[in-house]
């Protein structure tokens, strides 16, 4: 099997494509420093953007080797990531 890499995924509704450090005052602003999320993620809230730079970087890296990297959900228009898929 080629490895062609993660192409991105987009309809009129959605767009589905990597991580980016690009996501991280969005991610922060939007939900992993909410309570309510935290109660169905991996992670405690964060408490500062530091902690998401942090574990958005860690991604980075661990899907930068690997053939399954960790997603980026958007609505159509790419305006916000609202959801994550780390493989």
């Amino acid at each position: 099997m080629n490895d062609i890499g993660t192409n991105i995924i987009e309809t009129v509704r959605s767009l589905l494509r990597r991580f980016q450090i690009s996501d991280v005052e969005e991610m922060y602003n939007n939900w992993v420093s909410d309570d309510a999320v935290s109660t169905y993620v991996g992670w405690s809230k964060h408490e500062n953007i530091a902690e998401t730079i942090g574990l958005v970087s860690k991604w980075l890296i661990r899907t930068a080797r690997s053939a399954r990297p960790g997603l980026a959900s958007l609505p159509g228009g790419g305006s916000s990531v609202f959801t994550i898929s780390c493989l």
